[in-house]
């Protein structure tokens, strides 16, 4: 079963969690760690976690939420709501699946957020403007959304390296992409397509 976008940045925490607390655990038989995600879950002999149903609610009601929120285009928000990094290719979210509303909205934010996100928040808001402007020509958002955005989302998503990269970098991939859908509707006599 495929993992989704989600899940890369969660699962290589979760990796380095499991490894943090089997050398913990060599290391003394005291309580558990600090950034245990289960600290109330029991634990089995071998140290695996024995979910309550209280605890598989919770989980299951943070999973509904975080899908509602990606594919609404607020999941870099949900994150941010929870105190949560943010991975780079989150912030391509409201792009690709935000309506004209939410990305005018997007494109006049200017709230000041915490040190990098302030950045990021920047970077977005200048390519929702840019990406308002080119499909306001030929009202092709949900296209360009569908054809070029959401599968730039899920590569970005996949990438390990894409965590290092820096606002700018981000910006020029994702004109890069609109640039190419936009390259594609010029007709052979240079007028814009419509549809």
């Amino acid at each position: 079963m495929a993992r989704g976008p989600s899940s890369s940045s969660g699962w290589r925490w979760l990796g380095g969690w499991r490894a943090r607390r089997s050398r913990d655990s060599r290391q003394s038989s005291g309580p558990p760690a600090r950034d245990d995600p289960f600290p109330a879950a029991r634990r089995t002999r071998g140290g695996s976690i024995k979910l309550t149903r209280r605890h598989e609610r919770a989980l299951s009601h943070e999973v509904v939420e975080d899908c509602g929120a990606f594919l609404l285009g607020r999941y870099a928000e949900e994150l941010e709501s929870r105190s949560l990094a943010v991975p780079v290719w989150a912030w391509t979210n409201v792009l690709a699946h935000g309506t004209p509303t939410d990305l005018r909205r997007t494109a006049d934010d200017s709230r000041v957020g915490p040190g990098s996100t302030r950045e990021w928040r920047a970077a977005r808001a200048y390519v929702a403007a840019e990406l308002l402007e080119a499909t306001a020509r030929d009202q092709s958002l949900a296209e360009t959304q569908r054809q070029r955005l959401v599968p730039l989302e899920l590569q970005l998503a996949t990438r390990s390296d894409v965590e290092r990269w820096t606002p700018q970098r981000w910006v020029a991939a994702v004109r890069s992409s609109i640039a190419t859908r936009e390259a594609r509707d010029v007709g052979k006599n240079g007028n814009t397509r419509r549809g």
